[in-house]
């Protein structure tokens, strides 16, 4: 009996162990070709998605960007709302000017006996110039005696008052200026018209005003 040949050419040399052996290798290849080639695919597919995915939210964001640019644009080219609702003026009738303050150079013994003596809770503090230059409260009294006993009434206001006082002009609305009040935790605010100092105007001026309103 002759001796089988091993032959890729020739299946039908190959004894049966053979042909099984490399039928299962060639599928085992098959299957390794597909499976990389179905791999291949889909990081192809990932790819293009993620690909998809950036240049759309750069779409968006460049979208977005826009809008806000003509929002921009829009605000900034309408006038502001007219004010709503009851103003300023309607509390305070109209502004004289006459609003009482302290110099800078103050000494809190004066600045309280200031306050006491017109009966009020913050005063506007002047500069050299009779500009106003911030507002000196009660509270802000108070703390200086509670920081440094009697001693501190001796010291002078130009370095404890309040800066950057928010104001309000008397077309303003009341409840808009309620509502920033509100916010601030403040009861007092300076009315300013055009740059001068024409009266103050305290929560106690507003809850007098709401509450006439709803007696009438």
């Amino acid at each position: 009996m002759s001796r089988r040949i091993f032959d890729r050419r020739g299946r039908a040399n190959w004894d049966d162990d053979t042909r099984t052996r490399e039928d299962r290798r060639m599928q085992d290849r098959r299957s390794s070709d597909r499976r990389q080639s179905e791999r291949r695919v889909a990081e192809r597919r990932q790819h293009k998605e993620s690909v998809s995915v950036e240049m759309r939210q750069g779409n968006d964001r460049r979208l977005a960007e826009r809008r806000i640019g003509d929002r921009r644009v829009l605000v900034e080219s309408e006038p502001p709302p007219p004010p709503t609702g009851p103003l300023i003026k309607e509390i305070l009738g109209e502004p004289t000017g006459g609003v009482l303050g302290i110099p800078a150079t103050f000494t809190f013994r004066q600045a309280m006996n200031f306050l006491a003596g017109h009966n009020i809770g913050l005063a506007v503090v002047l500069d050299e110039n009779g500009k106003m230059a911030g507002v000196l409260s009660e509270r802000d009294v108070n703390r200086i005696i509670a920081e440094n006993g009697e001693q501190g009434l001796s010291m002078e206001i130009d370095k404890y008052i309040t800066r950057n006082v928010f104001t309000c002009s008397s077309q303003d609305s009341i409840k808009e200026v309620l509502l920033a009040m509100d916010s601030r935790k403040i009861r007092h605010v300076p009315v300013v018209n055009d740059g001068l100092l024409v009266s103050m105007l305290s929560v106690t001026d507003i809850v007098r005003y709401l509450a006439s309103r709803e007696d009438s």
